[in-house]
């Protein structure tokens, strides 16, 4: 189950804009408006955030799910529904479905309907319950990191059908826990683990590993992003010790999120 920290998939963003617009930031200084419980949140432990097409902010936290419609916080709990009270990501599908990943499950939520949470478990296996990341493909499949590894989750007669996707992690405590998943313009799948370092998963099937031997720093991997333009980060074009580049193709570059690394409050970024 993912630790309480604050989550990388949600900050992989902050960190990106902080390397394009570093110059800026320093020069300058940005109006920021802090959010906690007092206004409603309901957790200040944020794991991630979600816009929608709706334009609604989902805010996953340690204590359920807050929704944010630009003046106040909704929050959902185990109360609502929910199968656990930790929140690590939302999907919003293509066809406008709201899937929640938590500790105890995955959860489709309806918020017009009853009940509001409809709650699977991947498999059997009690790992695969601490859901991590979610990400759906073109081809409309739900792929599912967890703590027991990688799943994949298709509609079939009304419901969803879930299949476990063997990629080769090892076996050991932190070898099958998924913790960024990322699908670049080749449909190729890229799966970030906790302890075995960085996987990819090809349109065909194709499994390729990367650790350290492939020049990885270390084999936890936090956050991934898809840079599509090839776009240098940091200054003078040189990369930060906090993230680290593969080139894929002409077109794609996956950016890496690695630690160790503090965000603190003030939106600096520490190196620890």
């Amino acid at each position: 189950m993912r630790q309480s920290k604050p989550g990388a998939g949600g900050f992989v963003w902050l960190v990106v804009l902080i390397l394009f617009a570093c110059d800026a930031v320093f020069a300058e200084q940005l109006p920021i408006r802090t959010y906690t419980t007092s206004d409603g949140l309901a957790r200040d432990n944020v794991n991630q955030i979600v816009r929608d097409s709706r334009g609604f902010l989902w805010f996953c936290t340690e204590e359920g799910l807050s929704r944010f419609d630009g003046y106040q916080f909704t929050n959902y709990t185990t109360n609502q529904g929910l199968p656990h009270r930790l929140v690590t990501d939302v999907l919003e599908t293509r066809d406008g479905e709201y899937w929640i990943a938590t500790g105890g499950g995955l959860s489709r939520f309806n918020p017009t309907g009853t009940p509001l949470f409809t709650n699977y478990h991947p498999s059997e296996d009690q790992r695969s319950w601490g859901v991590e990341v979610l990400k759906q493909d073109r081809n409309g499949a739900i792929w599912i990191g967890t703590d027991g590894g990688l799943y994949r989750m298709s509609e079939v007669s009304g419901g969803p059908q879930f299949e476990f996707v063997d990629i080769g992690m090892p076996a050991e405590a932190e070898g099958q826990v998924v913790q960024a998943l990322i699908i670049d313009h080749n449909d190729a799948l890229w799966v970030g683990i906790r302890g075995s370092g960085l996987y990819r998963r090809g349109a065909d099937g194709r499994i390729e590993h990367y650790t350290p031997r492939q020049g990885l720093p270390n084999n936890r991997v936090n956050a991934l992003f898809a840079d599509r333009h090839r776009t240098r980060m940091g200054r003078n074009n040189q990369w930060t010790s906090l993230l680290s580049r593969l080139d894929v193709t002409d077109r794609t570059a996956v950016l890496i999120l690695l630690p160790p690394l503090l965000l603190c409050r003030t939106c600096s970024i520490i190196p620890t």
